[in-house]
């Protein structure tokens, strides 16, 4: 049923390997390079990733492809950061990425304009389909699964995925450790890949130079740093969208919160209980599958989530608020600098179920503690 897969090409290794397995296991592939960015600061870089893809292209000999979505990136990923940046919200542009661009404009592209019957990703995370689609059912719903390698999976920011994406997406090396990939690597002489830096931003602009290019769009407004404990003013700041909670600023602060006057509070501990919280506010939710029977049932819901990638699952209860699309999330632990605009994701066991918008915190433990307001 499958037979024809566009798979996109980053220029890495990751994605070479899981063309290379797709072609020894007899797909009819396409290799696809992504452009989303074309400034000057990055075109050296992207030529590279481009040349790269190519050159993989030719190894395997399969037909290459350049697409180009600079519009819907700008509109999708970079109008999203602007905004959440103007109001000192976080930003993860992976999880806009992925969700409006790569299993979005390009995945519509690839089964319209190429007529493929499906995708192919380098990601490692798996999908209850297999990572050829082996299992393809429409009878049933297709769950999104953690990576086999922990330190790699990538199921965080694929969390916005939808369903129509998910069924026609095939994840090679899902089941693989990255060791694995390198050790295919070499045996298939891909050594100028495994001598390549690694990339950890897949929307192909590093941080610093996306932080450069936001500035100029995002004005900067100056403001105070007020210490928390005394309500003094301890210095002055360029705009709230500068500073991130828990990031250490004036030599010997940390940020613990920020709003809409243009304060900045900082605390001199990296352990305050100000930078600590033990719930949250969560709206815009998306469920991989469907919203839990028990959410449903009794608007309560148990499971584990993570709000930065990577990291060990914490146990949390999802209550329904009267609000109606509304969720508070109870954690059972401190959690550290939580900043509105991160995403909580959801999961039972290697599932990602879903995940949601953090709008808000509550309150902190240095109110909770009766210490003083915060």
């Amino acid at each position: 049923m499958f037979k024809k897969v566009a798979v996109a090409l980053s220029g890495g290794i990751d994605s070479a390997i899981s063309a290379l397995i797709l072609k020894q296991k007899g797909f009819n592939i396409i290799g696809t390079f992504i452009r989303n960015w074309d400034t000057t600061d990055n075109r050296d870089s992207i030529e590279e990733d481009m040349n790269d893809a190519m050159w993989i292209c030719d190894r395997l000999d399969i037909p290459f492809k350049e697409v180009n979505f600079k519009k819907e990136f700008w509109s999708d990923v970079v109008q999203h950061v602007i905004a959440n940046s103007n109001v000192g919200f976080y930003s993860n542009p992976d999880i806009f990425y992925n969700e409006f661009i790569i299993f979005g404009s390009y995945f519509r592209y690839c089964r319209d304009q190429l007529n493929v019957d499906a995708i192919a990703t380098g990601h490692y995370i798996q999908s209850s389909y297999g990572a050829y689609l082996e299992n393809f059912d429409l009878s049933k719903s297709v769950k999104l699964k953690e990576g086999t390698d922990k330190s790699k999976d990538q199921s965080y920011i694929l969390c916005r995925i939808s369903q129509e994406a998910l069924q026609r997406t095939m994840f090679p090396i899902g089941s693989y450790t990255k060791l694995k990939v390198k050790k295919i690597a070499q045996e298939n002489f891909f050594d100028k890949l495994l001598n390549k830096k690694e990339s950890f931003d897949i929307c192909c602009m590093k941080s610093e130079k996306l932080c450069s290019f936001l500035s100029e769009y995002v004005l900067d407004k100056s403001g105070k740093f007020m210490d928390v404990d005394t309500n003094k003013i301890v210095g002055e700041h360029l705009g709230i969208h500068h500073w991130a909670v828990g990031q250490q600023c004036l030599n010997e602060y940390y940020v613990a919160a920020n709003n809409s006057d243009n304060i900045v509070y900082v605390v001199s501990k990296k352990d305050h209980p100000a930078l600590f919280c033990r719930s949250l506010i969560l709206t815009d939710v998306h469920w991989i599958v469907s919203e839990p029977a028990e959410l449903i049932k009794n608007r309560l819901y148990s499971c584990k989530f993570r709000f930065v990638p990577n990291t060990s699952l914490l146990d949390c209860k999802l209550i329904y608020l009267p609000e109606g699309d509304i969720i508070l999330l109870d954690a059972d632990e401190p959690l550290f600098a939580v900043a509105p605009g991160q995403y909580a994701v959801f999961y039972e066991n290697d599932e990602c179920v879903g995940s949601a918008k953090i709008s808000a915190t509550g309150p902190s433990d240095l109110f909770l503690n009766g210490n003083k307001d915060s």
